[in-house]
């Protein structure tokens, strides 16, 4: 028993998951070794993603509904349609048409990570701490139909593709990992400075962006989710320092929480080669031979300089 962080009752709570279940679910499918990693203990492996007593059962099926409807519209329909093999882009370009159930799914996410670590996003910025405090109400209200608007702050939905086919410069910067990271990683946090205060979430090559201080950035198009309408897949994504965030550090930081054992990368090759056919045909394995290539590319670059 427990009170649900949603409506408020005390009721048995679910073992609920931060992150959607069917996330995790398809990384398994698409993965060589049909097992998890994560950052907080990368030398073990896991069957699922992070979970906690949180929400009582009529709350946790309001999530999974909101889930469902993003799986169904968006996530199956991009990887499926508008990527290859590589996930990389095809020459599918249509919009898709959505409802208010993708800004009702995208703030259940950053939600989630809120109240899950609460205590860590207390800053030594008062007015932060203000507009924290009062856009975790705000947002329990909104995903429980007491409110009809987010409050203060636009959020965006980028749709990732893999790097490969892109044109022009390699940075000497980025991450060898970098597909791995906008195609295959699960993160979520929040993010503050002198002058900035956002929420952001990532599914895979889905990532979602709640802007507070400001309220919006400039140079992303294409980008804004609204209770209705349609969003396209191609994008335009200028904003120097978002980039930098998304594209280069949050990348590298990962990078860093992934340090394997010995011991691990032995089991982990292990696993590999007892079922090789698998392995070659993943995603996993897909991607990672993207990461090399652009890493030869980069490194051409590098030499001829």
């Amino acid at each position: 028993m427990g009170q649900c962080k949603l409506c408020n009752n005390n009721d048995n709570l679910c073992d609920s998951h931060i992150l959607p279940k069917f996330f995790f679910k398809w990384l398994k499918e698409t993965s060589a070794t049909e097992l998890l990693r994560i950052a907080d203990n990368p030398n073990k492996p896991v069957q699922d993603g992070i979970k906690r007593k949180l929400f009582c059962k009529d709350c946790e099926e309001r999530f999974s509904k909101l889930e469902t409807y993003f799986l169904n519209t968006f996530f199956h329909p991009y990887i499926n349609d508008y990527l290859d093999e590589f996930m990389a882009e095809t020459t599918k370009v249509d919009p898709i048409y959505y409802d208010e159930r993708l800004l009702k799914f995208i703030i259940s996410l950053q939600w989630r990570i809120l109240i899950t670590a609460k205590s860590n996003y207390q800053t030594n910025n008062e007015k932060f701490n203000v507009i924290l405090t009062k856009k975790i109400e705000v947002w329990r209200k909104y995903l429980m139909g007491d409110r009809k608007d987010t409050g203060i702050g636009k959020t965006h939905m980028l749709f990732l593709r893999n790097l490969i086919n892109g044109k022009g410069y390699i940075h000497q910067d980025i991450s060898p990992n970098i597909n791995r990271y906008l195609l295959r990683a699960s993160d979520g946090t929040m993010v503050k400075s002198d002058k900035k205060l956002f929420i952001f979430s990532k599914l895979g090559p889905f990532t979602f962006f709640t802007f507070l201080l400001p309220e919006n950035i400039k140079d992303y198009h294409n980008t804004i989710v609204r209770r209705k309408g349609k969003i396209s897949p191609v994008q335009k994504l200028l904003n120097p320092s978002i980039n930098q965030f998304l594209f280069f550090d949050r990348p590298k930081k990962t990078d860093s929480c992934f340090e394997f054992s010995k011991k691990q990368k032995k089991k982990i090759e292990t696993r590999w080669l007892a079922n090789e056919e698998r392995s070659l045909n993943s995603t996993t394995f897909k991607i990672a031979e993207t990461d090399r290539m652009m890493s030869k590319i980069k490194q051409n670059s590098s030499d001829e300089n």
